[in-house]
């Protein structure tokens, strides 16, 4: 994308005080200077950056606004404004119409997972289970889950089988199916949680959320059989709000 129509010196002239204007033009060093950085590297969970100012890589430049850190980019252009020694990143410099407007805080995850060959019995538990792992930076995220079974009931008589959705070990809607003696029953449910943090740690030592398919029968346990299946599949879309 080229800023050639862009130039530190037109939006100085908007931005900077006459005086300062006229002082620059005499040679001396004004206080307050805006120019125009590019970025070499940056971390959109830490903030830790690379921007070059006139040919100078510098490293780590404070941000004035905060809600841009998750959407800069590798060689976006940014206003750097300067006041004395210290320099500040204002945000990215986006054209009119440019691609650049449609670039949100948001990000998304999607997991799925299945087991076979298990028991069902009258406790209820996880039969399969996914993480999503959440950004550092999302403060809110909105989760759907869908859990599915499949199973036989092996014991001599009618029963019930029952299965949920838990999304941070909160469980959802709790559907059930009844089965004759041998008979194969499928049944599902689905939730939606919308998360705020903090995200529970996952075991790799990152934040994120845990997604189960927790099942139970209702009078009596039934034996496992290799066709026994369960299936949890989850989406999450996360973004930032502050």
């Amino acid at each position: 994308m080229s800023f050639d129509a862009i130039t530190g010196q037109s939006i100085a002239e908007l931005l900077v005080p006459t005086n300062v204007q006229a002082s620059s033009r005499l040679g001396i060093e004004p206080d307050l200077s805006f120019h125009q950085g590019l970025v070499k590297q940056w971390n959109q969970s830490t903030g830790e950056n690379v921007v070059e100012v006139g040919g100078t890589e510098l490293p780590d430049l404070p941000a004035l606004n905060i809600s841009d850190l998750v959407i800069i980019s590798p060689g976006d252009a940014v206003g750097i404004l300067k006041y004395k020694s210290t320099m500040f990143i204002l945000g990215r410099i986006v054209l009119p119409n440019s691609d650049q407007l449609g670039n949100a805080a948001i990000a998304f995850a999607s997991n799925s997972a299945s087991a076979f060959n298990f028991a069902m019995t009258t406790t209820e538990t996880t039969k399969a289970s996914i993480t999503l792992v959440a950004p550092t930076w999302a403060d809110e995220a909105l989760v759907s889950a869908n859990v599915h079974l499949t199973a036989q009931n092996t014991t001599a008589g009618i029963d019930f089988a029952y299965i949920s959705p838990h999304i941070n070990s909160v469980g959802g809607h709790q559907i059930f199916t009844q089965n004759g003696a041998g008979d194969w029953q499928e049944v599902s449910s689905s939730w939606q949680r919308v998360i705020t943090p903090p995200f529970p740690t996952l075991p790799d030592g990152v934040p994120g959320i845990t997604v189960e398919c927790k099942a139970n029968s209702l009078v009596a346990n039934w034996t496992a059989q290799p066709e026994n299946t369960a299936l949890v599949t989850a989406q999450a879309v996360f973004r930032r709000v502050s």
